[in-house]
């Protein structure tokens, strides 16, 4: 249970793909990774560029009078909110299989101790 913890929490808190890595999987890994590192910059960016057209739409002596909520409100948000929601679901999944492959390791590694220790 140790491997399948260590890699989810991996998984979880630090980098999305890490828990693949250290459970032997290092191209599915580094795929994750690289996925999610073009998600969250995908979603920077289209944020950006929202707040920036929302901010360039408003009259020129107006900008400084309106608060962030009400420039978001007018932003085109479904980039965002697209990049988003694939980065959350890239990184569940990550979490989850992280979880799976290291009980699937953690099984096999047993298994094979059992046959060691049966053939003696």
């Amino acid at each position: 249970m140790k491997k399948a913890l260590f890699s989810t929490l991996l998984s979880a808190l630090v980098i999305p793909g890490l828990g693949q890595i250290i459970n032997h999987r290092p191209i599915k890994g580094l795929i994750i990774l690289g996925l999610v590192t073009v998600l969250f910059l995908g979603g920077i960016f289209s944020l950006y560029l929202a707040l920036v057209e929302a901010m360039t739409t408003q009259p020129a002596g107006h900008v400084h009078s309106l608060s962030l909520n009400l420039i978001l409100h007018e932003a085109d948000m479904i980039f965002p909110v697209l990049f988003g929601t694939a980065f959350i679901t890239l990184w569940l999944f990550s979490v989850v299989d992280a979880f799976r492959d290291g009980r699937k390791l953690e099984q096999k590694e047993n298994r094979t101790a059992n046959e060691i220790l049966s053939d003696r």
